[in-house]
C-alpha cells in the first residue's frame, strides 16, 4: 500500500519522536509521562562498541505529538515509575561544579509531577 491507500483507510503514519538533548541551562519538556523504557546506547568510554543500559523517557507534550528524552544520574534518581500518565515537568538547571565523574560535573534538574494521573476520556 502506498500513503493515499493508507490515508483512504483512515490511517495515520506513527512518527519516531523528537529527542530532546538539554544542551542549554533553563531547556524544558512538560507533557505527560506515557512511558519510561530500558534501552540500549552506545557506550562511549568502551572503545570496542559496548553498549550500556540507560532508560528513555517518552512524554506526549500535546495530542498526538512525543518527544523522549535520555536518563541521566539526576533524572532517573527523580522519575519513578508511577508517575507513568501523570503531568511531568523536567527543566535542566546545569552543571553542578561540585560534584565530578570522570572529568565530567553533574548535570542538575529539576522535576516536578502532577499529584495525581491524567485521566483518558472514553
Amino acid at each position: 500500500m502506498n500513503a493515499q491507500e493508507y490515508a483512504a483507510l483512515g490511517m495515520i503514519e506513527v512518527k519516531e519522536p523528537e529527542l530532546v538533548k538539554f544542551e542549554k541551562p533553563g531547556a524544558s519538556v512538560e507533557g505527560i509521562l506515557r512511558a519510561i523504557d530500558t534501552i540500549q546506547v552506545a557506550d562511549p568510554k568502551n572503545p570496542r562498541g559496548a553498549k550500556k543500559s540507560c532508560n528513555r523517557y517518552t512524554v506526549e507534550v500535546e495530542p498526538g505529538t512525543e518527544v523522549v528524552f535520555l536518563g541521566s544520574v539526576d533524572i532517573d534518581r527523580q522519575i519513578k515509575l508511577g508517575f507513568v500518565d501523570h503531568v511531568l515537568i523536567v527543566k535542566y538547571e546545569g552543571e553542578d561544579p561540585a560534584i565530578v565523574r570522570n572529568g565530567n560535573a553533574m548535570r542538575r534538574y529539576k522535576v516536578a509531577y502532577s499529584k495525581d494521573p491524567v485521566s483518558i476520556a472514553a
